[in-house]
């Protein structure tokens, strides 16, 4: 089943990571996350949200702490 992602506003996307907008707004420029300019906006791909959330590491994971 596929579901229509909508695209999330940087304060949205930085609350839902617990991270500041500044970080959310790098994590576009460098590509990690796909985000397009939109009336001077930046608005985040919903699938390019979910397919980061789901591909890393779980912060409870201690087999992936060091």
């Amino acid at each position: 089943m596929v579901w229509d992602m909508k695209d999330l506003r940087v304060s949205n996307v930085a609350t839902l990571l617990g991270v500041s907008t500044d970080t959310v707004r790098r994590l576009v420029e460098d590509g990690t996350i796909k985000g397009t300019r939109q009336d001077g906006r930046i608005l985040i791909d919903g699938k390019s949200l979910v397919c980061l959330l789901y591909t890393s590491p779980s912060p409870r994971d201690l087999s992936t702490s060091r």
